[in-house]
């Protein structure tokens, strides 16, 4: 994984950033009278917003130092977590393409792990976060597929979606190669592949997958976060439920930090709780628009991205409203983790002048609005240019839902019940 920060910039980072981060009430103005450079003080201003950006994703964001590109493409802690947990408990198992190390420190938390990155400087920074969490590791900065070691039998890679600086979905472009990946998977007794969600593959490399791998999406915090490919042994694991049928199934699982109020210890508050379905996919020829029934439901983006969707759906007694990939219908509220839930107050036209009487007239505070299955009315709505539009200080806080209904875009007036 390429990055725009000089190895110099990292090495230092390492050798004398991450103790000047670590002083309490640190900033710019103490850092400048202890006599660091500007450049050095940037690189600590740097740190710290990237520590704030990563705070959602990681229980301890102070342990870890990035770079933005590292930052964007790492997994969470909790999917990490969840990915670590596929490979048998102390077996080693080569981390290809570690970045930062996220699944780098996950795994180490299983066993023995070798990482490799082509880029030294973020071979470094792994190491480094890995020794923060209490793991002496060993990363090499190799290029691969060649320096994959002789005899690997437990492969994680992630590779490189941003070859040239620009994020790509086009597998080809990949480094290493999406291809490649796979036969280095294949010579392996089984991997984890981590790719982006809306990876573009060749039609050759789709037959590959299919006969080869277990696809499964992962999620968590109301977002698909990654598409796995689970090759050799991998393919059939206990931690995807029933799998009697083998790769006709496809998996989409969350793994979601654990409620605060269920954590006992800090172990326990970084462990994720576990929500997993499996299914084949329906066609959506096959299931008819449904009328508007007194509870909406928007299912997880997880179910969107495998495609299971529908089927999950119809097993909650739950219909599309129009398209399959829009909101869901039903006359029975349902609780889940898989769904955000919301009771119908009104069906209003989606025009301005309207929504803004109907919302004076029940006395509307602030004013959520989410969209989704728009497709084929080509129309974009800007949810949050909206929110600031109808939102006032204070009120009976409402949802409003833009979908479309038949061929026309409606704004569903609602009363979320759940998050």
């Amino acid at each position: 994984m390429k990055d725009t920060l000089a190895p110099a910039g990292i090495a230092w980072l390492i050798a004398q950033g991450r103790e000047k981060l670590s002083q309490p009430d640190s900033d710019i103005q103490d850092w400048r009278a202890q006599g660091l450079e500007a450049w050095q003080v940037e690189l600590l201003r740097q740190q710290q917003a990237l520590r704030r950006r990563s705070r959602h994703r990681f229980p301890w964001p102070e342990r870890w130092l990035w770079t933005d590109v590292s930052l964007s493409q790492a997994s969470d802690h909790w999917s990490a977590t969840y990915k670590a947990g596929l490979f048998p408990t102390g077996e080693p198992v080569v981390d290809a393409c570690c970045g930062a190390g996220s699944d780098l420190v996950a795994l180490a938390a299983r066993g023995e792990v070798l990482g490799v990155d082509a880029d030294a400087g973020l071979a470094a920074l792994a190491q480094d976060n890995a020794a923060a969490h209490g793991y002496q590791v060993g990363v090499r900065a190799e290029y691969l597929p060649a320096a994959l070691p002789l005899g690997t039998r437990w492969l994680s890679i992630d590779p490189d979606r941003r070859p040239a600086g620009q994020r790509t979905i086009d597998a080809r472009a990949f480094s290493p190669s999406l291809k490649q990946v796979l036969d280095m998977a294949h010579r392996c007794t089984g991997a984890v592949i981590k790719l982006a969600p809306s990876t573009r593959n060749e039609d050759d490399l789709e037959t590959r997958i299919d006969a080869n791998c277990q696809r499964v999406w992962l999620g968590n915090q109301g977002e698909c976060r990654q598409l796995l490919l689970l090759t050799g042994e991998l393919r059939q694991h206990r931690l995807l439920g029933d799998h009697r049928d083998g790769n006709r199934l496809r998996s989409a699982v969350l793994c979601e930090p654990a409620p605060q109020s269920e954590c006992d210890s800090a172990t326990a508050a970084s462990q994720p709780t576990i929500e997993v379905y499996r299914a084949a996919t329906v066609p959506p020829q096959q299931v008819t628009p449904a009328e508007l029934g007194s509870f909406v439901f928007d299912l997880h983006p997880t179910l969107h991205a495998a495609d299971l969707q529908i089927g999950w759906g119809i097993e909650q007694g739950l219909s599309p409203i129009g398209s399959p990939h829009g909101y869901f219908t039903g006359d029975s509220p349902v609780d889940s983790a898989w769904l955000q839930a919301f009771e119908v107050l009104d069906v209003l036209p989606w025009d301005d002048r309207k929504i803004r009487k109907w919302l004076r007239n029940v006395g509307a505070g602030q004013v959520e609005v989410k969209s989704r299955g728009l497709y084929p009315l080509r129309m974009q709505v800007d949810a949050n240019a909206y929110q600031r539009r109808y939102s006032v200080a204070s009120g009976m806080p409402i949802t409003l839902l833009v979908a479309r209904i038949g061929d026309r875009m409606r704004g569903i007036a609602a009363r979320r019940l759940s998050t």
